[in-house]
């Protein structure tokens, strides 16, 4: 599980300097810098996310999923990450044309499949959660990027 913030009542000043270290090393943006509303996990910073998803592009099944227990949500989620082929456009989109742009649509159900859960994570006062369609759409063309790049690889 990753929490969507880090909890405690603890300012990152009050840290000591090991407990500093250890989130920064876990969670790189600071707990007082205005993007990461209030320590939220780097993991949920589009643009961080973006970069993780593309850094990680050998592992083609990669997946964010909201945490529930006793069927409640809970603001945490579980990471997957599993070394495999990407999805293809012709893999993403089965006997579908895809319309205009098959390649915009691809991306948009892969990144569907991969983080679309995070939309039911509980309202914590994030971006992701006050705004999930924005926040999605800014990782779009990360997407986009993937499934380019898997498509010119496999199909050729």
């Amino acid at each position: 599980n990753v929490p969507m913030k880090a909890e405690g009542n603890a300012t990152f000043d009050e840290t000591s300097a090991f407990q500093r270290k250890l989130v920064t090393l876990v969670n790189p943006v600071m707990g007082n810098y205005p993007a990461s509303g209030f320590r939220t996990t780097f993991l949920l910073i589009p643009g961080q996310l973006g970069q993780l998803r593309h850094r990680l592009s050998a592992f083609g099944t990669l997946r964010l999923e909201t945490v529930r227990e006793d069927g409640c949500r809970r603001p945490a989620f579980h990471f997957y990450a599993q070394r495999s082929r990407l999805p293809t456009v012709a893999d993403l989109l089965g006997s579908e044309d895809g319309g205009m742009d098959p390649e915009a649509t691809a991306a948009e159900r892969l990144l569907e499949v991969e983080i679309g859960d995070l939309q039911h994570l509980p309202d914590s006062g994030t971006f992701i959660t006050d705004n999930f369609n924005e926040w999605q759409k800014r990782l779009v063309l990360t997407y986009r990027n993937l499934v380019r790049s898997a498509s010119e690889n496999y199909d050729s």
